[in-house]
């Protein structure tokens, strides 16, 4: 890992590195049922047991995150950074270069692009600059830190379907230095850039593998030029299911270059999270073992659950139709993928996105145009400020058929989070290895409704309870001692 991002991603980190977690020595166990909407229990037993061993430790987890837009900064989406404990925000905080009028230079000087960059803001886009000096004073008063993306270089380097064009690329590298460099010049300055988003697509800027290599490396020598060597690179910010062939792609130089490994991750409806995500994590792993690994964007397309269709995010919805985003069970399908790709493997996640708003059609924010939240941000928000940062996930030595659990730890808490994406109630007894039976238990179910706690007996010094999660649920479950 490179010292610029050691320096800035785990800054917040460092501090908990001197009281690493101590072993724990003797099984424990706690019995607890957990049921919603006032159902009790049943008496059968599960035919599985999910069996957690607290000294097998997978990796590290930093923290979660989201995708803002600084324009949008008020009140809603501030309340949901620190109602949700968010780490990170990825954020778009320049004009879209894209469509702008003015034509962007070309081979030019440096002083020469700092002078389209600062006319992009002071002309064309002059709140924009304010509203991003507000997200950026916002982000580092809460220690969140940013990841600045630019999703679009100008329309004349890439004329036809937006690919960039290769004689472009330097140009694209001055363009990213010039705005940081105006943005410093104007107070702000990002912990972290993604350099394209998704450059296997149109949509914005396709980039193929081995451009997307020299662009990397061009950007990291014009920022180092510009004395900005402690802003971290992430990428290649691709859709995860094909991001193999970016990361195949990279030279040394390249990958040197690279702070920490980035993907997107949507599964679609015959897929799991952990499968699309597969593809990237292997070749990430085998490239660089070292490197954090970020999903800068992750949700779910899935539309149809247990049965129920729904409406897709994009677009207006037809009249009568629910979109996913608006339903629970595509909330508990969320939290799900998020407890997923963290037992695969990522050290951070960013949901797509914060919020819903007047200028776009889609609809996949976790709060609503009106600022109100959506089933999403309430089941998230019984996962995410839960997982304290830096926690450790533990090794994921179970395969339940119906269940998914990701466990954490650290120095004074358990944590398990449970997953019930099916149409069915599932009982399932846990065996837990612990430190000590803990001192209080908080349970945070994905729906208010009824709690209640059976113990099991102890078998060879474990500790073990059973919880009963109601179809399409979740619940966090946090073990203080």
């Amino acid at each position: 890992m490179d010292s610029r991002f050691s320096e800035t991603l785990f800054i917040h980190f460092l501090a908990a590195a001197s009281t690493i977690i101590r072993p724990f020595g003797f099984w424990f166990a706690f019995g607890i049922a957990t049921t919603f909407f006032g159902v009790p229990p049943p008496d059968d037993s599960p035919t599985h047991e999910v069996r957690i061993d607290s000294n097998a430790v997978s990796h590290r987890f930093y923290g979660f995150g989201t995708q803002i837009w600084a324009s949008e900064i008020g009140k809603p989406i501030q309340n949901l950074l620190l109602d949700l404990d968010l780490d990170y925000v990825r954020v778009a905080a320049t004009p879209n270069w894209n469509l702008l009028p003015a034509t962007a230079p070309v081979n030019s000087s440096a002083e020469e692009m700092d002078a389209y960059i600062e006319a992009s803001f002071m002309i064309y886009n002059p709140i924009l600059l304010a509203r991003s000096k507000l997200a950026f004073d916002f982000c580092k008063q809460h220690s969140i830190q940013t990841v600045l993306i630019i999703f679009s270089p100008p329309k004349t380097w890439q004329p036809i379907k937006n690919h960039l064009l290769p004689e472009y690329l330097d140009d694209f590298a001055r363009l990213w230095g010039s705005t940081l460099h105006i943005l410093e010049a104007h107070g702000m300055r990002p912990d972290f850039i993604e350099i394209s988003n998704e450059p296997e697509g149109e949509w914005n800027s396709y980039i193929p593998p081995d451009k997307y290599n020299d662009l990397l490396k061009q950007v990291r020598d014009e920022l180092d030029r510009r004395g900005l060597k402690d802003i971290g690179i992430v990428g290649p910010g691709v859709n995860a299911q094909i991001g193999d062939k970016w990361i195949n792609a990279l030279d040394n130089a390249g990958l040197t270059a690279l702070g920490a490994w980035s993907a997107h991750n949507y599964e679609l409806q015959i897929t799991s999270a952990e499968e699309t995500f597969t593809p990237f994590l292997s070749a990430a792993k085998k490239r660089d073992i070292s490197k954090p690994i970020l999903v800068t964007e992750y949700s779910t397309k899935k539309t149809n659950f247990a049965g129920v269709q729904l409406a897709d995010n994009e677009g207006n919805a037809t009249e009568g139709a629910t979109k996913a985003s608006f339903s629970m069970p595509y909330a508990v399908q969320v939290y799900q993928n998020t407890i997923s790709l963290i037992n695969k493997g990522a050290n951070a996640v960013f949901y797509w996105e914060a919020g819903d708003y007047s200028w776009s059609t889609k609809q996949w924010g976790l709060i609503d145009r009106q600022g109100s939240p959506k089933p999403v941000y309430k089941v998230l928000s019984t996962l995410y400020p839960k997982i304290p940062d830096n926690a450790s996930v533990l090794k994921r030595s179970w395969n339940d058929p119906d269940l998914t659990v990701a466990a954490f730890k650290t120095d004074n808490a358990f944590i398990i989070a449970v997953a019930n994406i099916t149409g069915k109630k599932v009982v399932r007894d846990f065996s837990v290895l612990w430190a000590g039976k803990p001192k209080t238990i908080e349970i945070n179910p994905s729906e208010a409704g009824a709690v209640t706690t059976k113990t099991l007996p102890e078998i060879s010094q474990q500790y073990r309870f059973q919880a009963t999660i109601d179809k399409q649920s979740s619940a966090t479950l946090v073990l203080h001692y």
